[in-house]
């Protein structure tokens, strides 16, 4: 099969991405709390802040709250998807990082994620405005832009290339992802508000916070081993080699010149 023609299969995607998710469930899930900490204590503080509407009345502060709350929940989004792609690396090679390691490679591409994040936000948000299945297929297009800008260092525009390049031929895989996590996510949702409608909201809102955790964690460990597999089959690009591009997007950057030169060798 050429590089090029490759499909990844969306079962091994899925079930990989969960295997993972469930034997690192401890670690991956604290990385997960500590990294959406922010959002957690503003949505303690001022749960109305997060409430995906808009008040109806003139009250343009709320608006800009929850606007800043969205955001801050976006850019948060994408530090967990770029942190957890280097513990899902170690676990495939048969090995553990410490969430601390995890955390530290995060933060190390922290500019260039959130630049990759949000520039796939906002084109995914354009080319939704006409109908919805445009964005969908660009979400489905710049599904690895995070996983290669923390693994390749590479900036937002470059890796919004790497990432076209290589769900080219997936893409309805990708979007089969997609749907069974986030069915998955609304059936988990539906199953807490039947269970906790008759408990204190207190209950209900620790109940919230464990599923968005544990949907979070699976949707980012299938995105990291989607970066994998699309790399190693359109690339032939083993774990060792995904390994030494983490070791190597963690050092002191190289010259542009040099940058472009590592990227032509991959």
């Amino acid at each position: 099969m050429a590089p090029n023609s490759y499909a990844m299969p969306v079962r091994q995607a899925l079930g990989l991405g969960l295997g993972t998710a469930l034997k690192n469930l401890i670690p991956f899930t604290s990385l997960a709390l500590l990294i959406y900490s922010p959002c957690i204590a503003v949505w303690v503080m001022k749960p109305a802040w997060l409430v995906p509407t808009l008040p109806t009345g003139p009250e343009v502060t709320t608006i800009y709250l929850n606007l800043a709350a969205g955001l801050l929940l976006f850019i948060l989004n994408n530090v967990l998807a770029g942190s957890m792609s280097y513990g899902v690396v170690q676990h495939l090679r048969g090995k553990r990082a410490s969430i601390g390691d995890c955390l530290l490679r995060g933060l190390a591409s922290f500019p260039a994620v959130v630049g990759a994040g949000l520039l796939s936000g906002l084109r995914i948000f354009l080319f939704s405005l006409p109908l919805v299945i445009p964005g969908i297929i660009e979400a489905c297009r710049l599904w690895v832009a995070v996983p290669a800008t923390a693994t390749e260092r590479a900036g937002p525009v470059r890796a919004i290339q790497r990432s076209t390049g290589l769900t080219a031929g997936s893409r309805g895989a990708i979007f089969g992802v997609f749907l069974v996590i986030g069915l998955v996510g609304m059936l988990l949702h539906f199953l807490e508000v039947m269970l906790t409608s008759s408990k204190s909201y207190t209950t209900y809102l620790i109940c919230f916070f464990a599923t968005s955790l544990l949907v979070s964690v699976w949707c980012a460990t299938s995105t990291a081993v989607g970066y994998f597999l699309l790399r190693k089959g359109k690339e032939n690009l083993d774990l060792e080699d995904l390994a030494r591009l983490f070791a190597y997007s963690t050092r002191a950057r190289p010259s542009r010149s040099a940058d472009n030169r590592q990227f032509e060798r991959q």
